[in-house]
């Protein structure tokens, strides 16, 4: 059987990589160490069983965490952007699994207390199943 969860990580991840612009933001799985912002992370994953044929349909809700650091919340904003067009609507895919289009949710940005790095978050729901 396979991993949903991972195939939603995946499928997150390629639709990040292949829409933000790398002098916009690098775009993580897992975040090296010692890398510094601008960057894009694909965040945690909740699962919940949603029926289907078999029991196989699952609704994931996915977070895509944002981080910049410079003097202009608005790039901050632009980096989300960005991600949200790259998953809002759209077609996503990963090896044996049939994804939903990914809807958003929610978003929310802050700032460090060292008034130059800010942080968003953005969630989305997708409805995955084996496939």
């Amino acid at each position: 059987m396979i991993d949903l969860l991972v195939s939603t990580q995946d499928a997150a991840f390629a639709a990040l990589s292949a829409a933000v612009p790398p002098e916009l933001a690098a775009v993580y799985q897992h975040v090296p160490e010692g890398a510094q912002p601008p960057f894009i992370v694909v965040g945690d994953i909740e699962a919940e069983a949603f029926g289907g044929k078999d029991g196989g349909l699952e609704q994931h809700v996915l977070e895509i965490n944002y981080v910049y650091r410079g003097k202009k919340r608005r790039d901050l904003l632009a980096m989300m952007h960005a991600g949200r067009e790259a998953l809002d609507g759209q077609s996503i895919a990963a090896d044996g699994a049939s994804f939903g289009d990914p809807v958003w949710t929610s978003s929310a940005t802050g700032a460090a207390d060292d008034g130059v790095t800010y942080g968003g978050s953005q969630t989305y729901e997708i409805l995955v199943q084996p496939g």
